[in-house]
């Protein structure tokens, strides 16, 4: 599978550079992740699936029939959507007439806002929320200048609301740049001389956290935060503050002597969320869909009884991918990733509703995670779909302990002990609970039965001698 980063630029549209960190980002990501990955401007390819950035800047109509004729496309979906036009626009006809079915025939719309993903479903469009951008070594482009000459950096549109934070900055005696459209070879050059960069919000109420931050980030710079809504994943890269005090913050850091130690230290944290685990699930989703349709496509009219060999090809490609995902997952997890783990559990499950075996680990990443009702209901299942598995029993019973269910917990426990009367976990369980409830005949006997299977059991015989 290969693709395409495809930028949406009209001529004389001033905005458009600021998607290019983000194209070099998903771009060199895929490459990362094992495909090969172009990027290009106002061109598609047919033998590619086309990762469109800009979209919204289509409002030609007959833009919707030349990107179905192109193939397969997915829409990064990078703008603040309502319900008539985006970033608090004034209403365009294009956005109901062209960007909107360019979004319903995408193979995939990927999103990065809760706030948007809602919007989009009213209008009939199930996105997909793009995981938080993380490290990518290959971006690393900026070399820091060892005397740094410019106090405070702003670079990007320089909105009311911005303007407004930045004069408060001056007022406190702050010496700020701004630029706009320079290119990058001498922004970067503009970043590498700059103590702090600034990111104030683009309005109130538009207070998402800008890629821009995150390329300064993975560029071990310093940067002062207004505060963000969708922050607390990545706040302890940064330092941040709400509107009435951020110009307070910025003075109070630029006057800091350990500002290098601290560029350091931000830094080594972002290294921790690494670019390729976060996008991954959702590139591998794209594979498998487009692996499934080259072999639906490939198929020729056949007679009924020569329709089986493909079938069955199909059913391995699935399984064969959804092992490669579990065995992802499994290492997502030892790394401590639970949310991405469980990300790439959902995604095998689509591919295969009914897989015990993840069914019983993403159970069990949900109780870790505190999600107790998907916990149990995966956990449900994994038990309905294979009863004689002891290990889905024993995990589902552990999550009515700890919820304080006994009287299901131990209605697991004895499945469990009729299923495998030598099972010394579920009977010295069953001597535990029973023992706390009062019921000390029933409690003498599971201890009993511990004693059976493992006679040297401290505790059961120390419970024993004291009844």
């Amino acid at each position: 599978m290969r693709f395409s980063v495809c930028l949406i630029a009209p001529e004389g549209y001033r905005f458009s550079h600021f998607l290019y960190d983000s194209c070099k980002y998903f771009c060199y990501t895929i490459e990362a992740a094992g495909y090969e990955c172009c990027m290009v401007r106002n061109k598609l390819y047919s033998d590619r699936i086309n990762i469109i950035f800009g979209a919204h800047n289509l409002t030609d109509p007959t833009a919707i029939e030349q990107l179905k004729q192109a193939g397969k496309y997915v829409v990064m979906q990078s703008e603040v959507l309502s319900e008539k036009t985006i970033n608090a626009w004034p209403v365009q006809e294009s956005y109901s007439t062209v960007y909107l079915p360019i979004l319903r025939q995408a193979e995939a719309v990927w999103e990065s806002l809760e706030s948007n993903k809602r919007q989009l479903k009213q209008f009939g469009i199930d996105a997909e929320m793009f995981p938080r951008v993380g490290y990518l070594s290959s971006m690393e482009e900026i070399v820091h200048k060892k005397k740094k000459d410019i106090d405070f950096l702003f670079y990007g549109s320089l909105t009311p609301h911005r303007k407004m934070m930045i004069d408060e900055l001056k007022m406190r005696g702050g010496n700020v740049l701004c630029v706009f459209d320079d290119a990058a070879i001498f922004r970067n050059d503009l970043i590498a001389r700059a103590r702090i960069n600034l990111a104030p919000n683009q309005a109130r109420g538009t207070d998402h956290l800008s890629s821009r931050v995150l390329y300064l980030l993975n560029n071990r710079s310093i940067v002062v935060v207004e505060r963000c809504y969708n922050q607390d994943w990545v706040e302890h890269c940064f330092l941040s503050a709400d509107a009435e005090k951020w110009a307070d913050l910025c003075m109070e850091t630029i006057r800091r002597p350990d500002l290098d130690k601290l560029a350091e230290g931000f830094f080594e944290h972002y290294k921790k969320l690494d670019m390729v685990d976060l996008i991954r699930p959702l590139i591998d989703k794209l594979d498998i869909a487009g692996r499934a349709s080259s072999n639906d496509d490939s198929k020729e009219i056949q007679r009924p009884e020569e329709t089986k060999p493909d079938e069955d090809q199909h059913e391995s490609l699935e399984k064969n991918m959804a092992k490669k995902l579990y065995e992802q997952a499994v290492l997502l997890h030892e790394k401590g990733k639970t949310a991405l783990a469980i990300k790439q559990f959902e995604i095998i499950l689509e591919i295969d509703k009914d897989n015990q075996e993840t069914h019983n680990d993403i159970g069990v990443l949900y109780f870790q995670d505190n999600s107790i009702d998907k916990a149990l209901h995966h956990l449900k299942i994994a038990v309905k779909l294979d009863p004689d598995k002891i290990d889905y029993r024993m995990n589902m019973a552990g999550v009515y302990l700890h919820t304080g269910e006994i009287d299901e917990a131990i209605g697991c426990y004895q499945d469990i002990l009729e299923r495998t009367p030598d099972n010394v976990e579920a009977a010295l369980a069953l001597a535990r609970l029973c023992s706390e409830a009062g019921l000390k005949d029933t409690a003498v006997f599971y201890f009993s039965k511990v004693l059976e299977i493992e006679p040297n059991n401290t505790e059961a015989k120390q419970c024993m001698a004291e009844q």
